[in-house]
């Protein structure tokens, strides 16, 4: 499907060698742990090679941008009949986090969220459920000290699904520097004042706070 503004990440992701100057901006690395309930011991799980963004499963149900990374960065989700194989040995529950490395030298943040999926049956269908913009969010680090991001770009995807295909347009929603103003682009028309943010976004831009 149409998924060329998706693959202009992927290309900065795969030309790191080639591309420092650019890659270094946004570049970021993950580390996932579960914490064990029974002796509370960390299980730790290798670290993510460095990535330009992080993908998000889009959520069933309207949410807000904030509580999408509340529930991926800040708050631990729980695990249930899961063994603690490096630990105590116990099948019980555990707390799963997600952490940004180095969190306190980002600058940039990129969110890609995966709109397209498929359904029961194995069709291809767009989530169109409502992330509703936010002015800034906060990131908890490692270190459980929370970083602040503001939002710079918003690109949503105008189109629809036919058989194993995407059709559309791309868009972005753009906050200009100098007037604090948010503008809706598409290719070289003129940029258009709009006083809310689209719900419908698929990639999104943070700059640190």
């Amino acid at each position: 499907g149409q998924q060329d503004c998706k693959d202009f990440f992927y290309c900065i992701e795969e030309n790191q060698e080639h591309w420092r100057d650019v890659n270094q901006l946004f570049s970021l690395s993950t580390k996932m742990f579960t914490t064990c309930l029974s002796c509370k011991e960390v299980s730790r799980q290798d670290a993510s090679s460095p990535t330009p963004f992080i993908m998000l499963d889009c959520p069933q149900t309207d949410i807000s941008i904030s509580d999408l990374i509340q529930r991926n960065f800040n708050e631990p989700e729980i695990v249930t009949d899961w063994r603690h194989q490096d630990g105590c040995g116990q099948v019980t529950n555990g707390h799963h986090e997600m952490k940004i490395m180095n969190l306190g030298e980002q600058q940039f943040f990129i969110i890609i969220v995966r709109r397209l999926t498929q359904n029961t049956n194995g069709s291809l269908v767009i989530n169109r459920s409502n992330i509703e913009m936010s002015s800034n969010i906060e990131i908890k680090g490692g270190n459980n000290i929370l970083v602040g991001f503001q939002p710079i770009a918003v690109i949503h995807h105008d189109g629809d699904v036919h058989g194993d295909d995407t059709f559309g347009h791309y868009r972005a929603d753009i906050l200009d520097a100098k007037t604090n103003q948010w503008f809706r682009t598409s290719d070289d028309d003129e940029p258009i004042a709009i006083s809310r943010i689209t719900s419908q976004g698929y990639i999104y831009l943070f700059k640190r706070c």
